[in-house]
């Protein structure tokens, strides 16, 4: 399992990624096994880096749905459960929406 994989699961399970400084911190901490504990450790360097990149992510206009689709476009693309073909096929969805605007 990549990490981004890793950080998917974990986002899908609730358990939310903090960084300070040098230090991943989880919560709720309940919700950690000690599996997950084990590929949090494994993949640490990989998981700091994503959330601070997400952290550091231009805030999205929930007001403009032309882009909050394309930043669910950015976000699926990273997502190995999407095809390139789905992908693809919502690009093109926005692009018609765009031009139907």
């Amino acid at each position: 399992m990549s990490a981004s994989e890793l950080r998917n699961d974990l986002a899908q399970r609730g358990i939310r990624l903090d960084v300070h400084g040098d230090l991943l911190r989880y919560s709720p901490r309940s919700a950690i096994t000690p599996g997950l504990l084990e590929r949090m450790s494994a993949h640490k360097e990989e998981l700091l880096a994503i959330v601070q990149n997400e952290a550091h992510a231009p805030a999205i206009d929930l007001s403009d749905p032309t882009a909050v689709w394309q930043a669910t476009l950015d976000r699926l693309e990273g997502d190995p459960h999407f095809s390139a073909d789905i992908l693809e096929s919502l690009r093109k969805g926005l692009a018609n929406w765009i031009s139907d605007s």
